[in-house]
């Protein structure tokens, strides 16, 4: 509980939780009600929150107990169809598109295309073709940067 409650704090506190005592916070109750008692500004802020309150409570239109029994009937199903799901949820299997089967095989497509154009000359290095040195020379160029 503050040990002093400054005018500040009270205009504060009385404009969060309105002139009603009981929607007070427990712990600034007691000191919100001393200070009232004891300074005519705190009872003017009182009079004014208290005019605010009525014209709020005024322009609420209570619920009709149709759509309150509506309301509470939507909020019994939801929280036993939470209830009753006890097994976790299961996701779908994702379904391919044809843009993930291209992603797939681009890749493919081009170790096939690098295989073919570099298999004559790596072929001829590694079994020793007509002129190893040739040979040699001619994978450098192609594979080795300038």
């Amino acid at each position: 509980m503050p040990k002093t409650m400054t005018l500040e704090s009270f205009n504060q506190l009385v404009g969060s939780y309105g002139a009603e005592a009981h929607r007070w916070p427990d712990d600034h109750r007691a000191a919100m009600q001393d200070f009232l008692q004891s300074q005519p500004s705190a009872q003017a802020t009182m009079g004014r929150e208290g005019k605010l309150d009525e014209w709020l409570d005024r322009r609420l239109e209570a619920a009709s107990d149709g759509l309150q029994a509506r309301l509470m009937a939507d909020m019994r199903e939801q929280l036993s169809a939470i209830e009753a799901s006890d097994a976790p949820k299961q996701m779908p299997a994702p379904s391919l598109t044809r843009r993930d089967y291209i992603s797939a095989a681009l890749p493919l497509a081009a170790c096939f295309l690098a295989g073919i154009i570099f298999a004559p000359d790596a072929l001829d290095l590694v079994l020793g073709g007509p002129d190893i040195l040739a040979s040699l020379d001619l994978f450098a160029d192609e594979l080795l940067p300038n």
